[in-house]
């Protein structure tokens, strides 16, 4: 949930790209109600801040790169540093949680581009389309991607 407080962007679009689709589809870009601002450390933007992205900047797969060496990064970390059993498992599970959210991102892009194929028969081939037309990509009606 976003604080009232927090300065935010509401984003009446109707439609997506397919990367935004894959987004939405990990539960990043949730609602018409955004952050205005975001919180980005050294290794990019925290997965606790993907909910409320305004848009994206850049594709899915580099976020996912960014979380996932953030993750190595603080494994290796506990790793040189001795901690305690319980740290490195936490360690491990959450890049496992990331390579699973690649996994799913990947067979996320792959049933988009499968309902892409069936052409005029696609759920995605008209509603969106002028959206991103000048853009060169293809577009997604959000209530179809629901």
């Amino acid at each position: 949930m976003i604080d009232p407080l927090e300065p935010i962007i509401f984003d009446p679009s109707t439609s997506c790209t397919k990367d935004e689709a894959v987004a939405k589809m990990l539960g990043w870009m949730k609602g018409h109600i955004r952050k205005a601002l975001i919180n980005v450390t050294e290794y990019g933007i925290p997965e606790s801040e993907l909910p409320f992205l305004p848009k994206l900047e850049g594709s899915v797969s580099d976020h996912l790169q960014e979380l996932h060496e953030a993750s190595r990064r603080r494994l290796i970390a506990a790793l040189e540093s001795s901690e305690p059993p319980e740290v490195l498992e936490s360690c491990l599970e959450e890049e496992a949680r990331y390579r699973n959210l690649m996994a799913n991102a990947t067979q996320y892009a792959l049933a988009i581009e499968q309902e892409f194929a069936k052409g005029a028969l696609s759920a995605f081939s008209k509603p969106g389309q002028s959206a991103t037309e000048g853009a060169g990509d293809s577009c997604i009606n959000l209530l179809l991607l629901d």
